[in-house]
């Protein structure tokens, strides 16, 4: 079984709706998930976005640790406050608006070269990180990177509609 990453802007309100009732989380990601493989491009207002098993691999990068690290990087992928009922691999995480602002600002800055320069296999299999392909040659950076690339603009996009996201494994 595989272990994904997966990223969903919402609004304030819709934020504030599901801090009200977390219940609603797991219905909503489950039928917006579903919504994105059967409808046409412009239906929905925010896809979500999957970045696979680059997940960790992208966590390490940023904050240099498999599981820690220091804000904002370290929300970028694994923080933010838990919403919600487990998930299978735990319950969603939420940043508020401000946060993936922090979070945008601090990505906008780390390019594809920069990103690159810290890959390292050695270190990602020494650290354990998911999914421990690191000694398949340049493959598993160009994974990592275009997964990056992918997140990096799903965060200015919701910055810049001062959107809040939902974090979740699936």
């Amino acid at each position: 079984m595989s272990l994904n990453g997966g990223f969903q802007q919402i609004t304030p309100d819709q934020l504030q709706v599901f801090l009200k009732d977390e219940s609603e989380i797991g219905t909503f990601l489950m039928q917006t998930i579903m919504a994105q493989y059967s409808s046409s491009e412009g239906e929905l207002d925010h896809h979500p976005l999957s970045i696979d098993k680059a997940w960790h691999g992208i966590h390490f990068l940023l904050t240099g640790q498999a599981w820690e690290g220091v804000r904002p990087l370290c929300n970028v992928i694994l923080g933010g406050t838990p919403i919600g009922d487990d998930m299978g691999y735990g319950p969603a995480q939420y940043l508020i608006p401000s946060e993936v602002v922090e979070v945008a600002n601090a990505i906008r800055e780390i390019g594809r070269d920069q990103f690159s320069e810290k890959f390292d296999s050695a270190a990602l299999k020494a650290a354990d990180i998911y999914p421990s392909i690191w000694d398949e040659g340049g493959t598993d950076l160009d994974y990592l990177v275009s997964n990056y690339e992918e997140l990096q603009k799903y965060y200015l996009d919701a910055a810049e509609k001062g959107n809040g996201m939902l974090l979740y494994l699936i």
